[in-house]
């Protein structure tokens, strides 16, 4: 099974952040089948020629819409510029899983199903995901919190740090979901 993670290039030049992606990347491929790919928004360094020397897949695309979430979080938001900034890089990261399933027809991946993780995942064993068949995604149960545009809270939420995407549908709807999760 394709697996995805997603980040930007001011992320990946975080040490601690960069440590994550390394323990998944190694802890997948020691522990699981797993076919590592990561969606990057940035330009190619020495740490992107290491992830694909230990085999991950690195597939390159500016999040559509970053121009949308900057001027969302510049408006909207009582930091000052220099957190703005950090917030504005942590988001157009995150949000680029809402256009992996684009990004996998895209390259000409044939898989029905991928699973996509956040960076700071560890695996311990085999994932068997197989009877699972979510018509759009499966994701890890509610939680309280959130941080879409209409600043909603409560239990309609999930988290979106683990999600079994069916690619074909989720590309279909992909405008709707990116518009929901702006």
């Amino acid at each position: 099974m394709k697996w995805f993670m997603a980040t930007n290039q001011k992320s990946l030049f975080n040490d601690q952040f960069y440590d994550q992606i390394i323990v998944a990347v190694v802890s997948a491929s020691r522990f699981t089948s797993l076919d590592p790919y990561i969606a990057y928004d940035g330009l190619d360094n020495e740490r992107l020629e290491y992830l694909r020397r230990i085999g991950v897949k690195v597939i390159f695309h500016e999040l559509s819409f970053k121009a949308d979430v900057e001027s969302y979080i510049v408006e909207n938001y009582p930091y000052d510029d220099s957190e703005k900034r950090k917030m504005i890089d942590r988001r157009t990261g995150a949000f680029l899983r809402s256009e992996i399933p684009g990004l996998v027809i895209e390259e000409g991946i044939e898989d029905e199903y991928i699973l996509y993780t956040d960076c700071d995942v560890v695996f311990a064993k085999e994932l068997n995901l197989s009877k699972y068949k979510p018509r759009f995604f499966a994701a890890c149960g509610s939680r309280e919190g959130g941080y879409t545009r209409f600043k909603i809270g409560g239990w309609m939420h999930f988290n979106s740090g683990v999600m079994l995407m069916n690619v074909h549908n989720m590309y279909v709807k992909m405008n709707k979901f990116i518009d929901y999760s702006k």
